[in-house]
């Protein structure tokens, strides 16, 4: 599905190469056209740009993957996916599973991890998994 943008400029570049193939365009009204489609596009791009980036809570991924540290071998699971539940007025922000009993992890405003039972993300810095893909925003590429 195409953005409201892109949408209008590819009808006014139909609209625009219609008029030019039937010979009735004024060369005088060109210009105009070229601006408005050239504004067009940097609005597609630019909003294009801001969605790719954009996150639930700026600055921070919007699910994280851990694996869990089950001492007593009954969890079903061994990796849970935790997503962005509040961010805390102190700057820490909050991330939960949605099973059932839910686990959590706190991110402090350094990006350290904040989990005793997730042995591979407590105590490491959000950024780290983040560059190790076990942390991304939820949008589409």
């Amino acid at each position: 599905m195409q953005s409201a943008p892109t949408t209008i400029a590819l009808h006014a570049l139909r609209l625009f190469t219609a008029r030019q193939s039937r010979a009735r365009y004024s060369p005088a009204g060109l210009p105009a056209v070229l601006r408005l489609l050239l504004a067009l596009l940097l609005l597609t791009l630019a909003g294009a740009a801001s969605a790719a980036r954009a996150g639930i809570i700026n600055e921070l991924p919007d699910a994280v993957v851990c694996s869990v540290k089950d001492p007593t071998g009954r969890l079903a699971w061994e990796e849970l996916v935790f997503f962005v539940s509040a961010h805390m007025r102190d700057g820490d922000t909050l991330y939960k599973t949605l099973t059932s009993g839910p686990v959590i992890l706190i991110v402090a405003r350094d990006g350290t991890i904040d989990a005793p039972n997730l042995t591979d993300c407590d105590g490491r810095n959000i950024f780290d998994l983040v560059k190790a893909g076990r942390a991304f925003d939820l949008t589409r590429r």
